[in-house]
């Protein structure tokens, strides 16, 4: 679940959650739930900690198409 998701479901603000993972910016927390910025590896520890898991490590990447490649064989 995407942070933002996870933050609008529980009716969380971005500075109560901060809180709870313990920084003292909210303006950081939004960032996150925004994509702006990815956690560190501290941050994503409290991030799955505090939601139980709601929120994961993978939810902060984007998925990336990669293009088919044609493969020809050597003749």
């Amino acid at each position: 679940m995407k942070l933002a998701s996870y933050l609008a479901e529980h009716q969380i603000s971005f500075s109560a959650f901060a809180r709870q993972i313990g920084t003292p910016h909210g303006r950081t927390v939004e960032r996150y739930a925004r994509g702006k910025r990815i956690p560190s590896g501290l941050m994503m520890a409290a991030i799955v900690r505090v939601t139980e898991g709601a929120v994961q490590p993978a939810d902060f990447v984007s998925e990336v198409s990669v293009p088919e490649v044609q493969v020809r064989k050597a003749a």
